[in-house]
């Protein structure tokens, strides 16, 4: 994934929102730093637009309960990833605002994936995750492989 480079999403949540999102216009700042050297019709390509998923439903349902509990946590403010200020105007506006409702989405993911992934914590202890989920059984590998087999190709 050429856009995981940390330096690169260190970057990126530093920005102000509208230099990533202008409207309807996503990327907005990877669009402008490439405007000149690919074409404008590739620069300016709408027509691959992903398949629109109910998040400020999911925001909406999960606020209170999970993700306003998790994005306010003291280890968020430690780990410093986000613009506190700007998370916090989101987590305010999130019910009205689906800009606001995908960001604050987006950040409930990422720090989820902090506290699975580097802080080393279980699923059970992210929010939500009290039942034991299975993969679907078509995903399930037939011999147990350690979790950390794919851990050197990231």
């Amino acid at each position: 994934m050429p856009f995981l480079d940390h330096r690169l999403v260190e970057f990126a949540f530093g920005l102000p929102f509208d230099q990533l999102v202008r409207g309807t216009e996503t990327k907005h700042i990877l669009r402008q730093a490439v405007a000149a050297e690919l074409p404008r019709e590739i620069v300016q390509r709408r027509d691959k637009i992903g398949y629109e998923t109910p998040t400020g439903r999911w925001v909406r349902e999960r606020m209170d309960s999970d993700i306003r509990p998790l994005l306010t946590s003291a280890r968020v403010h430690q780990r410093g990833v986000f613009d506190q200020r700007a998370l916090d105007q989101c987590l305010r506006r999130a019910a009205t605002d689906s800009s606001c409702a995908h960001l604050t989405f987006l950040c409930s993911g990422l720090e989820s994936w902090f506290r699975l992934c580097v802080d080393g914590e279980g699923l059970a202890n992210l929010p939500s995750t009290t039942e034991t989920r299975q993969p679907p059984t078509a995903l399930r590998s037939s011999a147990a492989e350690p979790a950390t087999a794919n851990a050197t190709a990231v």
